[in-house]
C-alpha cells in the first residue's frame, strides 16, 4: 500500500505524485480490474518530492491539515503513523460542529451532518509514505476527515477509535 489515488467521480481526473523505493510495483484500477506491472530504478538524479503549502497529517488516530484552500489544492498526505490512513473527507453542513460527525460517525442515527458534493477519498497510505496529491476543495470553511481502515492486526474502523478531525478550508 504505498500510494495511488481514490476513486475518481465520473469525468474527474485525479493526479499524485509519490517518492517510491525501488524494486517492482503492480498498479490496478479496481473497478475495471485492469492490472499493469512497472519497475522503479534506484532514483539517481530523480526528482525530489514537492512540498506544497497545504498538508495532511495522519498519526494514530488523528489528521492535522493546515494551509488548504478552495480550489484546486496541491496538499502533501504524509502518514506520519505505523499503521495504514486514508483520508475520506466531506464539507460539514451549515450550522453543524465536528461534534455532530463524530456522534454521527459512531451510530449514524439522525441526520448526515456531512455534505457530498465536494466530498473526497485518497487512496490508502501505509505508515511512513507520503505523497502529493491534487484536491480541489469546493467551498470555505470546516470539512470532516476521518479514516475508516482498520489496524493491520485487526478491530474496529480508525474512526471508531477517534480518527474524526476538522480542517479548516479558506
Amino acid at each position: 500500500m504505498v500510494g495511488g489515488l481514490g476513486f475518481a467521480p465520473a469525468g474527474a481526473t485525479l493526479s499524485a505524485t509519490q517518492d517510491l523505493e525501488p524494486g517492482s510495483y503492480v498498479v490496478f484500477d479496481i473497478e475495471s480490474g485492469t492490472m499493469a506491472a512497472f519497475d522503479v530504478g534506484d532514483g539517481q538524479g530523480a526528482a525530489k518530492l514537492p512540498t506544497p503549502a497545504a498538508r495532511i497529517e495522519a498519526t494514530e488516530y488523528e489528521f492535522k491539515a493546515a494551509g488548504l484552500q478552495v480550489g484546486k489544492n496541491p496538499v502533501l498526505f504524509d502518514n506520519r503513523g505505523r499503521e495504514p490512513h486514508v483520508i475520506a473527507a466531506a464539507p460539514i453542513k451549515p450550522g453543524k460542529t465536528i461534534e455532530d460527525v463524530r456522534r454521527y460517525s459512531k451510530d449514524e442515527k439522525g441526520e448526515d451532518p456531512t455534505e457530498s458534493e465536494g466530498a473526497f477519498e485518497t487512496a490508502v497510505l501505509d505508515g511512513g509514505v507520503k505523497q502529493v496529491i491534487e484536491i480541489d476543495l469546493k467551498r470555505a470553511g470546516s470539512y470532516v476527515l476521518l479514516c475508516y481502515v482498520p489496524d493491520r492486526a485487526g478491530g474496529p474502523p480508525h474512526l471508531i477509535k477517534g480518527m474524526v478531525s476538522e480542517a479548516v478550508v479558506r
